[in-house]
């Protein structure tokens, strides 16, 4: 088992979790110590890879990390460069696509890349594909071979498909959630609760996302939202893991609490001292944190295997 990167923070989560398991809910599946430094080290991956996304949000980007066709794309950091320079629209588009492609292990964002590049031939940006979406589906399920061979759907979409069925659909669902005024500000202004917090707004908008973008569900609608957070398009942060349709994550915190990832313990449940903890730690982000942190832990929770999706 690997060494903590950061060893004050590791001390700080075992004593949240140690104080967690005293005095509010027993944390059963952590009480010998390779269970403890595993599920810990999860927690550390977790909270890395957000500061990652944080750091690149607060990074100053040339323009040419925006251009498909060159070696520095990035669809994070050209979303940062769109959102700085006021075009919210086509950060907004770039998250989408981000967190609908995915990033795979061996190509990176090659398939996304393809897509957004049109192999090369013109950008499909959000002005052009908001204007007429259908187009974008067609072509991505006409270039299916040549796409495919320019990389493969991240792990979180790896049941997605190039067929107009699947991407073509989603695409198309997401234009149409955003509306006819093609505008993502108006879009997220429309959804605006009452006294809003970052908090409140991620439960609104969730509800509204998960229900209308085809394919996306649960999983997908807590990706794209909670990356428009980290990023910096919307002040948001998830108010609670949504464990209601999740898999990974719902076992994983059955064996956090209970040791046994099979356990009868209610969502409700879950999701209450899931929040308590979350609380507890106060780490940005902490619902994600928790989610992912679960998810991985509970594949290998005597074992620590690094996890890069």
């Amino acid at each position: 088992m690997r060494p903590p990167k950061n060893v004050a923070l590791v001390a700080k989560l075992r004593a949240d979790l140690q104080n967690f398991d005293q005095n509010y809910t027993p944390l059963n599946g952590i009480q010998n110590a390779a269970e403890f430094d595993c599920f810990l080290l999860q927690l550390e991956d977790s909270i890395r890879r957000i500061q990652y996304v944080q750091t690149i949000a607060l990074k100053a980007h040339n323009a040419s990390c925006t251009n498909p066709n060159l070696s520095g794309f990035n669809p994070l950091n050209a979303a940062v460069y769109y959102l700085v320079n006021g075009n919210i629209d086509e950060a907004a588009w770039l998250v989408f696509l981000a967190t609908h492609f995915g990033k795979d292990k061996k190509n990176g964002w090659g398939l996304m890349r393809a897509v957004y590049s049109g192999l090369g031939a013109h950008t499909w940006d959000w002005a052009t594909v908001s204007a007429a979406p259908q187009l974008l589906g067609h072509w991505v399920a006409a270039n299916q071979i040549q796409l495919k061979a320019r990389g493969n759907f991240g792990n979180h979409r790896k049941y997605a498909s190039l067929k107009y069925s699947g991407t073509g659909v989603t695409i198309d669902s997401y234009v149409d959630w955003i509306g006819p005024q093609q505008s993502h500000i108006f879009k997220f202004a429309q959804l605006e609760p009452a006294n809003a917090t970052a908090r409140t707004r991620f439960h609104a908008f969730y509800r509204a996302f998960s229900r209308h973008v085809y394919g996306f569900a649960r999983m997908g609608a807590f990706d794209f939202l909670t990356m428009m957070g980290k990023v910096g398009i919307l002040n948001i942060e998830p108010d609670l893991i949504y464990i209601k349709g999740a898999t990974g994550p719902v076992s994983g915190a059955k064996l956090l609490f209970a040791n046994n990832p099979h356990a009868t313990i209610s969502n409700t449940k879950l999701e209450t001292d899931l929040g308590q903890l979350e609380g507890l730690l106060g780490v940005p982000f902490g619902m994600q944190v928790l989610e992912d942190a679960l998810c991985n832990w509970q594949k290998s929770p005597n074992n620590y295997i690094h996890f890069t999706g």
